[in-house]
């Protein structure tokens, strides 16, 4: 598992239509070594596919945590537009279509 800092999400452009909307990714700094990648950068995963909490499985098989409080900016443009974000549980308005996804 790799664990994420300062991390955003990602989701598809709601003018796109549903049917061609892709799986929202997570953007976020790494906390560990990672193949190519080193402590520090900043990565972003493929389509996520499965949601557990703090917890995601990408399409490419990865799995990340979502450490600490997401970046500020995310949490500010989430509050301006009235999205509210689950601390706990930041990505549970996509499990539903992520578990289609996987399906």
């Amino acid at each position: 598992m790799l664990l994420l800092k300062n991390w955003i999400v990602s989701v598809p452009s709601p003018y796109v239509p549903p049917e061609n909307r892709g799986a929202p990714t997570v953007k976020g700094v790494l906390q560990e070594n990672y193949r190519d990648f080193k402590i520090g950068d900043c990565i972003t995963s493929s389509a996520i596919v499965k949601i557990e909490g703090r917890k995601l499985t990408t399409q490419s098989g990865s799995v990340y945590v979502l450490d600490g409080d997401p970046h500020p900016n995310y949490l500010k443009f989430c509050k301006d537009n009235l999205i509210v974000v689950d601390l706990d549980d930041p990505l549970k308005v996509y499990r539903e279509d992520a578990e289609k996804r996987a399906a």
